[in-house]
């Protein structure tokens, strides 16, 4: 007779010493915000990819867009990377090449790798992220390492509590997209947000009450807008405040009161003050948001 299967292994205790569960109950917000990934599932960047498209590239050997040879980086180098790898016209990639600092200082190497790493770990193909690059060409000046840790720490915060609905790789994937600052901004920015929300009241309370409460809308339709704060930033969410202080003669306990009750209070304060590069995915109830507080 066939053995019976063994028992599955018990979770593992908490670093101090209490049961997994009640260590998860306990655990504020400031526990997601302040714990990097610093180790665990790491996706290392394939060099062999890497260096075999970055080998189709430089045998090419067309002019670059300043009618100059080939050469490994720079400007021209970039510019036929835009070119060549991500199918842009001439034209598009010098008006984008405008836009990025310090290109000259910048591994050639890097942008192949930033696209090999956005395609494996996001979403596949060239031409999802040539439209981001449009958008935003800064997110070819981030490093792998950079963007790396700040997807992490995203989902880190995003998936490991009670309210992470809605917000899976594809979703992420989407946003991302959207607005490449979220990702290339980096993880200090993304904890530098969580922490300016969790000092005026943001909590896991408050964010339950907001997704779950009598009048919330119900997943899928809506949920916590996390992504489109953090797209804001703890500066752009500072001139919302002050926005909403100068021009509503709220006091700062007010708009706290009135984040915690409405996060889209807040989006609606940034919209308002130009406090966000462009407006947040969130806009169809900032107008009502803003009218409700007046």
């Amino acid at each position: 007779p066939s053995e019976p299967a063994p028992a599955p292994a018990a979770a593992p205790a908490a670093e101090d010493g209490r049961p997994p569960q009640a260590a998860a109950d306990e655990a504020p917000i400031a526990k997601a915000v302040t714990k990097r990934a610093r180790a665990g599932r790491k996706t290392l960047v394939d060099k062999s990819l890497a260096n075999a498209a970055n080998s189709q590239l430089f045998s090419l050997g067309q002019d670059g867009i300043a009618g100059k040879p080939w050469t490994a980086g720079g400007r021209t180098g970039l510019g036929k990377f835009l070119v060549f790898r991500l199918l842009m016209g001439k034209a598009e990639a010098k008006a984008l090449i405008q836009k990025v600092p310090d290109v000259d200082a910048m591994r050639p190497e890097q942008w192949s790798e930033t696209l090999e790493w956005l395609m494996e770990e996001l979403q596949p193909g060239v031409q999802p992220w040539a439209d981001a690059v449009r958008r935003d060409p800064l997110l070819l000046a981030a490093g792998v390492d950079t963007l790396r840790e700040a997807l992490w720490w995203l989902e880190e915060f995003l998936w490991n509590r009670e309210w992470a609905v809605g917000f899976g790789r594809q979703a992420l994937s989407d946003a991302i997209q959207h607005r490449p600052h979220l990702l290339y901004q980096g993880a200090d920015a993304l904890e530098a947000t969580a922490l300016w929300l969790q000092r005026h009241g943001v909590d896991d309370d408050v964010t339950m009450r907001c997704v779950a409460g009598p009048t919330a809308v119900p997943f899928p339709l809506e949920h916590y807008p996390w992504i489109e704060l953090f797209q804001v930033g703890a500066n752009g969410l500072e001139d919302a405040a002050r926005w909403a202080e100068e021009e509503l003669g709220k006091s700062r306990d007010e708009v706290s009161a009135a984040l915690r009750g409405d996060p889209n209070f807040i989006l609606a304060a940034a919209t308002a003050a130009d406090a966000a590069p462009r407006q947040p995915r969130a806009a169809t109830r900032l107008t009502e948001a803003l009218e409700a507080a007046a």
